[in-house]
């Protein structure tokens, strides 16, 4: 259990504030991310045989996304008080990874839990050195300041943890199974559907059997389908019909939706901003 490391992130949150620039954070991240290329670079090398790819490291922690979300709404005063409502971080978040995701996807969710200054541990998949590195070189960063718990890795199960938000990457009939008590996000990376209005790419198709993609033909229950059985993370359509293709993007609720192209051109963490935030309001008497 967690309980104990859990309890002192609560307490550290409760700190008073240096009020850090979070782009400054990222800025310091990045460089140290160039210092110790030749670390991660050994290192994934070693785990996966791959290159360590720094720019798009850097570029995660460089690139807006446009979180404009804090305060929302200027203070005002009516027959109760003065009313005040902000978007606040939940607090500590579970990352709960049961399926192959590579480094960017870490760094991206990583990325998004700091900006939205909420406190993280994660539970990888698998052992990963490279992604141990890479924690610990942010952590660095963050010991700098107060306004940051430092990042924790855990071999344990969180779904069963005092946790405030839960991310789940892996299958999603496994998500819908946790038995977690607070509220969780479920993100199918890597995860991909094909829906076969007309068989226009037969090569398109091949390489779907192929490689895992689940595949979807014309009912007229498919978008229940999809939306129920599919990971909600990219999904395209092979149509000529403009009309269908305009009802696939419609009815179709994952994240990313491509038309008559490979949906595994995607491949970056479907998590943003907004999901890591909830509306507070506060009223004060006067």
């Amino acid at each position: 259990m967690l309980e104990d490391t859990i309890n002192q992130m609560r307490a550290n949150a409760l700190r008073p504030k240096e009020e850090v620039v979070i782009e400054d954070v990222f800025k310091s991240i990045c460089k140290s991310f160039t210092s110790n290329k030749e670390l991660l670079t050994n290192s994934l090398r070693y785990e996966t045989g791959k290159e360590i790819d720094l720019s798009s490291l850097q570029k995660i922690f460089t690139q807006s996304s446009l979180n404009y979300y804090g305060n929302t709404s200027a203070p005002f005063i009516n027959d109760y008080g003065r009313i005040s409502e902000n978007m606040v971080p939940y607090g500590i978040i579970g990352l709960q990874v049961d399926k192959r995701i590579n480094l960017n996807n870490y760094c991206e969710i990583i990325k998004v839990c700091l900006e939205t200054r909420n406190s993280l541990i994660i539970r990888p998949y698998i052992k990963s050195q490279s992604l141990e590195i890479l924690v610990q070189l942010i952590n660095d960063i963050l010991k700098q300041t107060i306004d940051f718990n430092e990042i924790v890795i855990t071999d344990i199960d969180l779904e069963n943890e005092a946790l405030d938000l839960l991310i789940y990457v892996g299958e999603k009939s496994k998500f819908n199974k946790l038995d977690f008590r607070k509220e969780k996000i479920f993100l199918g990376i890597g995860q991909y559907e094909l829906f076969v209005d007309e068989a226009i790419d037969e090569n398109m198709i091949e390489f779907a059997k192929a490689n895992g993609i689940k595949i979807f033909y014309n009912n007229e229950n498919v978008y229940d389908e999809i939306n129920e059985s599919g990971a909600n993370y990219c999904t395209t359509i092979m149509s000529g019909n403009k009309e269908k293709i305009r009802e696939f993007i419609t009815n179709v609720k994952s994240s990313y939706i491509l038309v008559n192209m490979s949906p595994t051109l995607v491949d970056n963490a479907n998590l943003y901003p907004e999901q890591l935030l909830k509306r507070k309001t506060t009223i004060i008497y006067e």
